[in-house]
């Protein structure tokens, strides 16, 4: 049986950045590719991503491990929200004057109220959007949209989460939006994306790891005495220390005899399934949708849509979109039922029917880790039985964080650090 100095499960980015910084390490990984959530699939002549995503980072040092050659630069983005047939600017507060009158004049009231009185609640996300948008932004918009995408009630919701992801709010730019003199207030104002080969294709140089790599053979179970991994094919490793990067409510079901309360704890992390969707409209402009949007009618599953095209710099004709709907994994549901739904959703979108051939859909299991009110303690009852066990932990689902991609890299990167650092 082979020994390793390291066995780190996952090669997603921060198993990468792990092993990208270690020696003597084994990676894991249960597809078939390294890259975990930043994997892209071909439809059509376009290649589409597990979920959003874009290059915003101004790190120098960060994008010099980067396949930078790839990428569209886009200066600015173009991101804006879609309500009952209409465009709405993004974000909301700040294009107050894409709404009804009555509505924007007392939410313009509210947030000047909100302004003065200086005080933010962040008791749960509820409170937190009260108090800084008001009221009426926050049920007319935010819960709408809070409820479709994390499939979850804002007063559930912790407000730990919010930050570089929700927009404060800048009286300068939501007095203009009253007027109609906006500027962006967009999160990312400029980005990166490769003009082929979707997301992943940032990463490959990240890809290229000295260590060795298992792939299509996940593990199956963990044997903390005896320190063995046991892989699906019946393989089997010894390890020093293991590196887990995979979802906490996954690792847990694989370590023989768990306490009961560590097992609850695990039992109790809600995380998003995402029902991704990628369809090909050959009769579409590019320029008909924005370089993504966000959906808040009740009546339209998709949450999400990724104008691929845009981002991509593509000159193929038509457009490619790609939408992304989402369920919590403690909900029941029909998958097939819900694509029906996703397909009826883009007729409203486009003003036709979809085409069987225009469309297709991806399942990802694991997409975001929802952050509710009591995460942190489930998520301490976990991290806490792992490190008592010698299991070593980072990146988005083995910290149970939600991060972005180049976070997740650079939390392996630190932890290979301390580990030279304790050697």
């Amino acid at each position: 049986m082979k020994k390793y100095e390291y066995v780190v499960i996952g090669g997603g980015l921060s198993g990468l950045g792990f092993t990208n910084n270690i020696d003597n390490a084994l990676i894991i990984e249960k597809n078939n590719s390294l890259g975990g959530h930043i994997g892209s699939f071909k439809f059509k002549h376009f290649h589409f991503d597990f979920g959003a995503h874009i290059c915003h980072s101004r790190d120098e040092l960060w994008l010099e491990g980067l396949n930078l050659k790839s990428c569209v630069i886009h200066s600015e983005s173009y991101v804006a929200n879609y309500d009952n047939a209409s465009w709405i600017g993004y974000p909301v507060q700040n294009n107050l004057k894409d709404i009804a009158v009555a509505t924007k004049d007392k939410a313009y009231s509210e947030i000047n109220n909100n302004l003065r009185t200086g005080k933010i609640d962040s008791t749960n996300y509820l409170t937190w959007c009260n108090s800084v948008y008001g009221e009426t932004l926050t049920e007319e918009y935010y819960r709408r949209f809070t409820n479709k995408y994390w499939r979850t009630p804002m007063e559930h919701m912790s407000a730990d989460w919010l930050s570089g992801r929700v927009m404060p709010i800048d009286k300068a730019l939501v007095d203009g939006g009253m007027k109609g003199e906006v500027k962006s207030q967009a999160v990312f104002s400029s980005y990166r994306y490769p003009s082929e080969g979707g997301f992943q294709e940032l990463f490959r140089p990240l890809m290229k790891t000295h260590n060795d790599v298992i792939l299509g053979d996940p593990v199956v179970q963990i044997d903390l005495d005896e320190r063995v991994v046991s892989l699906e094919s019946g393989t089997k490793y010894r390890y020093s220390k293991l590196v887990n990067t995979t979802p906490l409510t996954e690792i847990i079901k694989m370590i023989k005899n768990v306490p009961p309360e560590v097992r609850e704890a695990s039992s109790q992390l809600r995380y998003l399934n995402l029902i991704n969707t990628a369809v090909v409209i050959p009769d579409a402009s590019v320029d008909q949708f924005p370089d993504w949007f966000y959906i808040y009618d009740e009546n339209i599953e998709v949450s999400r849509v990724t104008n691929i095209s845009k981002v991509s710099g593509s000159k193929v004709d038509g457009v490619a979109l790609q939408l992304e709907t989402f369920r919590r994994d403690d909900e029941i549901y029909d998958l097939s039922e819900v694509q029906i739904e996703i397909e009826k959703s883009l007729q409203t979108l486009i003003g036709r029917e979809v085409l069987r051939s225009e469309i297709t859909h991806r399942f990802v299991k694991y997409s975001y880790v929802v952050p509710g009110l009591n995460t942190g303690a489930y998520r301490s009852v976990v991290l806490n039985y792992l490190t008592d066990n010698g299991i070593l932990s980072c990146g988005l689902y083995g910290l149970w964080n939600y991060v972005w991609s180049e976070q997740a890299y650079k939390s392996g990167v630190d932890l290979a650090q301390k580990q030279k650092v304790e050697m």
